[in-house]
């Protein structure tokens, strides 16, 4: 079953205090266009896709041109919007409806189904079930994202999930047709894993270097596991033996 979700208008009335600024665009076309409308639906193929318009002004903003876009998947957390928690420093939580915005780390909220989206910028938010806390440079290289915290065998790790926009994607069952042409391009998901070692972030990945003087530990635990730490399943199976 299809469904439509308006996400944004441009006239907000005033939020409360720890409301940052009025969303205003969840894609960025590439001639730098903000979207003034976004909306989520499924095609024919049941895959979920994103439809931004954009209005396009001339040099002296007299000539107004709408173009609609379409692209497969969306760019934010669990492909929509959903009932969350908002924590800030010295206040109570609050809780309402929320977007997490993996394409720009962004978070949006919104008191309810008919009320306008805010973009926000909370030391913490739960979404989902899942806990996202923001970093401010607290270790190096941990920059200014929203991670999620893992704890396995009483270790620490710190997940941060994002989206790229493929622009040059097409469906596998849509393409050599017309509707394949009409894509713009896909949202790709993708999980990174940290360490801290010396207060310093360090991805784990393929090569290894976050693990210092453990690298040979570890490199024996891949080889006996056969795991390959380019597949999401097997970095975390080899966190659980270290």
């Amino acid at each position: 079953m299809k469904y439509f979700l308006c996400l944004l208008c441009f006239f907000l009335p005033e939020f409360s205090a720890f409301a940052q600024k009025a969303a205003n665009h969840y894609i960025q076309d590439r001639v730098n266009l903000p979207s003034n409308n976004f909306k989520i639906d499924t095609n024919a193929y049941g895959d979920t896709i994103s439809i931004a318009d954009f209005v396009n002004l001339n040099t002296n903003q007299l000539d107004r041109k709408n173009i609609s876009k379409k692209y497969l998947g969306t760019p934010l957390f669990f492909n929509g919007w959903h009932k969350g928690t908002l924590f800030f420093k010295n206040s109570a939580p609050v809780s309402g409806t929320l977007a997490y915005n993996l394409l720009n780390d962004k978070v949006y909220f919104s008191q309810g189904p008919v009320q306008p989206a805010l973009e926000i910028k909370p030391n913490a938010f739960e979404i989902n079930g899942h806990l996202f806390e923001r970093f401010d440079d607290q270790f190096k290289k941990a920059g200014k994202y929203y991670y999620q915290r893992l704890v396995i065998n009483e270790k620490t790790y710190y997940k941060r999930s994002v989206k790229y926009l493929i622009t040059d994607f097409k469906h596998p069952e849509i393409i050599d047709t017309s509707e394949a042409e009409s894509y713009q391009g896909s949202f790709i998901s993708q999980n990174k894993y940290y360490l801290v070692n010396n207060e310093r972030f360090r991805q784990i990945d393929p090569g290894l270097k976050a693990f210092g003087p453990f690298t040979k530990k570890v490199m024996d635990i891949i080889r006996e596991n056969k795991l390959d730490l380019r597949k999401e399943s097997d970095l975390l199976t080899l966190l659980k033996y270290l």
